[in-house]
């Protein structure tokens, strides 16, 4: 829920911004970004939950779940959905997966991509330390090799404004 929420935050800001944001659909945005990561079902919980770095093995199963997503997905909602879903893990540079670059990847799926990583950054995850929303805002701003400036710019603006906290706190009052 958290990632569906700075998604609509994320395009709200920048149709704010005086981006065009008239392709994009906020409905299309919220199912893709509340599903996106459905193909982690298919994931050990000894995986999803391990605190030391993944073996190989284990993450094949962390790359496989987009497609995995994709795969459930393609059953209930239309296609663009599923391939928001299934490219939520791309970078601008080529290093995400399962392997696109640049205008290759839409900008809903760099929207719930940057989101996405915005909420591990800002979850205690086990793995990772986490980092406020101004922290995690800034280094993602400073990727932009891998992500997408507009979509960044909006976020850093989200999160010098305070607009991030009630989600990250899970309130529940900043729900879309």
């Amino acid at each position: 829920v958290h990632v569906m929420c700075y998604s609509a935050k994320i395009l709200e800001q920048m149709a704010l911004d005086g981006m065009d944001t008239a392709t994009v659909s906020l409905d299309t945005l919220m199912v893709a970004s509340l599903f996106h990561d459905i193909g982690k079902c298919f994931v050990p919980d000894e995986i999803l939950k391990k605190r030391q770095p993944l073996t190989k093995s284990e993450q094949r199963f962390i790359v496989r779940h987009p497609m995995d997503s994709a795969r459930i997905l393609k059953q209930r909602f239309d296609e663009k959905i599923v391939e928001i879903a299934r490219n939520h893990h791309e970078r601008l540079d080529g290093s995400g997966y399962p392997g696109l670059i640049g205008d290759e990847i839409s900008v809903e799926a760099r929207m719930i991509g940057v989101a996405d990583s915005f909420d591990a950054m800002t979850t205690d995850r086990g793995y990772n330390r986490q980092m406020g929303c101004l922290e995690a805002a800034e280094e993602l701003y400073a990727l932009k090799d891998r992500y997408d400036r507009r979509v960044t710019g909006a976020l850093l603006t989200l999160a010098r404004s305070g607009a991030l906290e009630e989600i990250r706190k899970g309130d529940g009052s900043a729900r879309p």
